[in-house]
């Protein structure tokens, strides 16, 4: 039977003399941002943008959750940057209340650290979120 390695681990362990693993990924600690958001209905728009809050330089993203004290109706909501509104989860609407929905893509998770600053933002790409609390958590690992 073979043995196979992770990406992460070949170097570690898959190899003599085994090589310094990269320290934002293996045995990382995970950091979390926090952006709570409380709608009243009337305060977002469709193609607005909600700032959850800013990955550092170095930062290897590792998931999100959303949780909500409502639905979301017919409201989609993307999680990414500036660039690719999508990035970390694509638009889709959000009907589980009360419950942590976790979120983020196979690229997003596999991506390399940040060679810059990222400002992480929901964007909502159909009507305006309903009155309620909407809270965003991002995980990433780092090297320091």
């Amino acid at each position: 039977m073979t043995k196979l390695y992770t990406t992460e681990a070949a170097g570690a362990y898959g190899v003599t003399p085994p090589t310094k693993t990269p320290g934002n990924t293996v045995q990382a600690g995970l950091k979390r941002i926090r952006g709570t958001y409380v709608s009243t209905g009337a305060n977002n728009a469709a193609g607005d943008t909600i700032v959850i809050g800013r990955m550092p330089v170095g930062a290897v993203f590792a998931g999100g959750e959303i949780t909500q004290s409502v639905s979301s109706g017919t409201t989609t909501v993307a999680i990414g940057n500036s660039t690719t509104a999508g990035k970390y989860r694509a638009a889709a609407v959000q009907a589980t209340v009360d419950q942590p929905i976790a979120f983020g893509t196979a690229a997003s998770v596999a991506q390399a650290a940040l060679a810059a600053e990222e400002e992480v933002i929901a964007t909502l790409a159909v009507g305006a979120l309903p009155a309620g609390t909407y809270v965003f958590d991002l995980y990433y690992s780092s090297a320091s």
